[in-house]
């Protein structure tokens, strides 16, 4: 019996352990997702319900339904939740995540700080200020388009040299 290159080898042993998950029944995948901490505040005067799942703040409606308020940012690599903080004071509810990159050590690759006084509208924590999550987003783009502009500057310098 002939046996295959490694590299053959290897990269099929590879797909059947990555495609070996995608026929799940309905019912397993129902029973594997997390149902996430809950945590219940008064603001306000006003009763909030969170829940706290996988690096992603919900605020919880009456009849149980789910809301995404906060999600750290977008990472192009395959991330764990790593830091999942959650404290409040009178005024606010204060909400710190933090995913970290698989294969790296510490936290975290994408993170932040949040807070609402209501559960609906939050705020991110953005160079010492207190903004709201549009601003910081907007922002982050503005200064990731500054960064892009810089590495082309740089390479057309490299280029002429």
């Amino acid at each position: 019996m002939r046996s295959l290159p490694p590299s053959i080898g290897t990269a099929l042993v590879l797909s059947a352990i990555l495609l070996g998950g995608c026929d799940e029944s309905p019912s397993t995948r129902e029973k594997s997702v997390s149902e996430g901490r809950t945590f219940d505040f008064i603001l306000r005067g006003n009763a909030v319900r969170l829940i706290v799942d996988d690096c992603e703040v919900f605020l919880s409606g009456p009849k149980g339904e789910r809301e995404r308020v906060v999600t750290t940012d977008f990472y192009p690599m395959f991330s764990v939740c790593q830091r999942e903080k959650i404290s409040s004071d009178s005024e606010f509810i204060e909400v710190e995540l933090g995913r970290m990159a698989f294969g790296a050590g510490g936290c975290c690759a994408t993170s932040g700080t949040w807070r609402t006084n209501d559960g609906r509208n939050w705020e991110r924590r953005w160079k010492g200020k207190w903004l709201p999550v549009a601003e910081v987003e907007a922002a982050m783009q503005r200064e990731a388009r500054e960064r892009n502009k810089e590495l082309q500057r740089d390479r057309k310098r490299e280029a002429r040299k």
